[in-house]
């Protein structure tokens, strides 16, 4: 199978795992954690929300969240597009998100800021979302779970793998070009068209894998197999 070094986003095996255990990270972890896994976002994405971030959809009564791609700031002010970009997420991460919102308020007025995700420790300056605290945090769960890959070794997190395990889960359940466009943030499906040959490799390998190790079991009973070394 293939490795977590191979590999850039997050088997079921490993989501399931680390689900089981996310309660025992903050409030405002936990939340990131599902802000990254429902949208894709990336991390600055992600620490630079700001307080305006949900907006009524049109036409629906759903809600979006928005946000700047940094990443592709620059590129949409030469084509004469917003700074921000929206997506669709669900009523439940809009809650907590409304939450984060109340939560920080005292902390944005004081400050001047328009972030949602901050803090203050007692005798220190006010801090925004530092993701590579929050990665490490995820790591250190993953860690003292001794939580495997399919092959057995240890997995590693990080933040952009939640954004390729989404897009996964949207080529498995039938997303076109055009909707992984707007659901990333891009500005041209070629990047797209990069995922949907990475996602097809991936899988076909993952079947061989499949394929090979029923053949196997089908071959060798376990009475043959007793002979043998592990």
């Amino acid at each position: 199978s293939l490795s977590s070094s191979s590999r850039s986003y997050i088997p079921d095996t490993v989501v399931t795992a680390l689900s089981e255990r996310l309660e025992e990270l903050s409030e405002t972890d936990r939340l990131v954690f599902e802000i990254f896994s429902e949208t894709g976002m990336r991390a600055k994405e992600v620490a630079f929300l700001e307080t305006d971030c949900l907006e009524k959809a049109r036409y629906e009564d759903r809600v979006r969240l928005k946000y700047i791609p940094y990443k592709t700031l620059k590129a949409r002010r030469r084509n004469g597009l917003s700074e921000y970009h929206s997506v669709y997420i669900s009523a439940e991460l809009a809650k907590k998100i409304r939450k984060q919102i109340a939560t920080s308020e005292d902390l944005r007025k004081e400050h001047g800021l328009l972030y949602i995700f901050l803090h203050q420790h007692k005798g220190y300056k006010v801090s925004m979302l530092n993701v590579e605290y929050f990665i490490k945090k995820i790591n250190d769960l993953i860690c003292k779970y001794h939580i495997c890959d399919d092959s057995g070794q240890p997995w590693n997190f990080t933040s952009r793998q939640c954004r390729k395990t989404l897009v996964v889960n949207m080529i498995e359940n039938g997303a076109t070009a055009a909707e992984l466009v707007y659901q990333l943030g891009h500005l041209n499906q070629s990047t797209v068209m990069q995922y949907y040959a990475e996602v097809k490799s991936i899988k076909l390998a993952e079947l061989n894998s499949e394929f090979f190790k029923a053949q196997f079991d089908l071959l060798l009973s376990k009475e043959q197999l007793i002979g043998f070394s592990e």
